[in-house]
């Protein structure tokens, strides 16, 4: 019984997991790192990457970046997304 209940959070976990990476394929960095940073509040590679899109989001609305470079930071934070996300469903499927 126990191991079912265990098998059910666990897979309530992989299928919110699954969603973020759907939402970073949107576009929707600012709702996935937050929905990261909720449900692992202690990891601090997602703090890491909060900061950067807060940087990033102050570089825009200053206008001190070009578009390429704006395009080429926001490419970098979703491939850093996309590769936190693996990791967490790689260690999730090993417990």
């Amino acid at each position: 019984m126990i191991e079912n209940i265990n098998n059910s959070s666990r897979d309530n976990v992989l299928l919110k997991l699954n969603e973020l990476r759907d939402l970073v394929g949107e576009g929707k960095i600012k709702i996935a790192i937050e929905n990261l940073k909720e449900r692992f509040p202690m990891n601090n590679e997602i703090v890491l990457l909060r900061s950067r899109w807060n940087d990033l989001n102050k570089e825009i609305r200053l206008d001190t970046t070009s578009r390429d470079e704006t395009e080429r930071a926001k490419n970098k934070l979703k491939s850093s997304l996309l590769n936190l996300i693996d990791e967490i469903i790689e260690e999730e499927n090993e417990s």
